[in-house]
């Protein structure tokens, strides 16, 4: 395979990644927002997940403080659950990040 046919599929992966760690950011915080009864969770969900830069997620952090959780056994492990496969994703676009530099100057 030629340099431009790799550095696609590398750009195809962190973008399906990225859409995948917006989801389940979106999920997260949707889930937290819920177990501390905050008003209009779904709002504040996507507030914090559609910011790129972290503005979002500061906001949200900064309404919840004053909050505690209330997530059941079953939740907290769905809560778990959802944060292994936004680590996993994190993971896999960073592999792919130096994947597609090591492409760019080994080519």
């Amino acid at each position: 395979m030629d340099k431009f046919n790799l550095l696609m599929i590398c750009f195809l992966i962190i973008a399906f990644s990225s859409i995948c760690l917006a989801y389940y950011v979106y999920q997260l915080i949707l889930m937290d927002a819920k177990s501390r009864q905050i008003d209009h969770p779904r709002f504040w969900s996507t507030i914090a997940a559609a910011n790129q830069n972290g503005g979002g997620i500061l906001l949200y952090l900064f309404k919840r403080r004053k909050t505690t959780s209330l997530l059941s056994e079953n939740e907290k492990q769905t809560f778990l659950t959802i944060k292994k496969k936004i680590y996993c994703l994190l993971a896999l676009s960073f592999v792919t990040f130096l994947v597609s530099l090591l492409i760019l100057i080994r080519y």
